[in-house]
This record gives C-alpha cells, sequence and structure tokens, in this order.
C-alpha cells in the first residue's frame, strides 16, 4: 500500500506537468500581434568585401502556424569599409505545422537602400531564405537561431551580393 502511495506521489507531478504543457500549447499564442528582433553576420560569397554586422527588427501577425507574417528592417554594416544597407521587407516565419515545432523556415523579400563606398547608391532588391532552430519556447515568446542565404541586387561598380547569413534572436 505504501508503496502504491509513492509510485503514486512520484508520476503524479510527472501527470501534472504534462497536463500544464498541453494546457500552454492549446493557449498559444495569447495574443496574434507579434513582434521580434535579431542579430546576425553575413558572410560576402562574392569578394567584395561587403561581409557585415546585421541588427534587425520586424512586426506582424502570429498564429499555431506562423511564429511570424508581417513586415521588417534592418541595418547591415559591413565590417571592413563603411557601406551601409538598409533592407525593408515582407517576413514570413513558419513551421508548416500548427503543432509546436523546433525547426522553421523564413523567408524575406524586398527592397534595400544601399549606401557603399563614397557615398554611391546601390539599392535594389533584397530577398534572403532560412532554416532556424526554436531555442526557448514559451507562451509569450520563442528565442532561434537561423541559418540561410541572403541575395541582395547592386548596381555600379558592384557586382550582385551573395551571402551566407547566421544570427540568434527572440520573437514575441
Amino acid at each position: 500500500m505504501i508503496r502504491i502511495a509513492a509510485v503514486t506521489a512520484m508520476l503524479m507531478p510527472a501527470q501534472l506537468a504534462s497536463a500544464a504543457d498541453t494546457e500552454s500549447d492549446d493557449n498559444w499564442p495569447l495574443t496574434h500581434f507579434a513582434w521580434g528582433a535579431d542579430v546576425s553576420s553575413s558572410i560576402d560569397l562574392t569578394g567584395q568585401d561587403l561581409s557585415s554586422f546585421n541588427i534587425a527588427a520586424a512586426f506582424g501577425y502570429k498564429n499555431k502556424a506562423f511564429q511570424l507574417a508581417g513586415a521588417g528592417c534592418q541595418i547591415d554594416m559591413a565590417v571592413g569599409n563603411s557601406c551601409r544597407m538598409y533592407p525593408i521587407y515582407a517576413i514570413m516565419r513558419t513551421s508548416f505545422t500548427s503543432r509546436p515545432s523546433r525547426c522553421f523556415m523564413e523567408v524575406k523579400a524586398g527592397y534595400a537602400f544601399n549606401r557603399m563606398a563614397r557615398n554611391q547608391k546601390c539599392d535594389g532588391i533584397y530577398a534572403s531564405a532560412s532554416w532556424g532552430i526554436n531555442l526557448a519556447m514559451g507562451r509569450n515568446y520563442r528565442s532561434f537561431i537561423i541559418v540561410g542565404y541572403t541575395y541582395r541586387q547592386l548596381s555600379g561598380s558592384y557586382d550582385d551580393l551573395s551571402a551566407v547569413t547566421a544570427g540568434i534572436g527572440i520573437n514575441f
């Protein structure tokens, strides 16, 4: 009898915890407004000395299938020179399922205002496709790491930019 009570006492917290996890999954998201920020670094694959440190912010809509569907902007600061790039884009971040998932895909498409050396303007199309992994997931937030490919159309004396981007961020 004492053994049954001890086993029941040991299993009860596990049952309550799994019930709480299911309950939080059913209640996520608490609101449909989403916003987030991330920091990343891009490595220039074209050899134009345009590897950069990036800071981004986005806002939009979220539901069980989409972590974020909305708009964002970013500041890309080249590491080896004074070039600055300012993409403005539409963003979609989804795991392609309504159940909680660690993996997701992110797609960005928009226009970049590029200020190159000697304040030369090289504005053009901006696009990015990335894969990510959610690190911590709560009822109000998701932190993540992300790795992907970035394309930026440049004009003038520059070739179009291809880069590998890796970063870390949080989405509320």
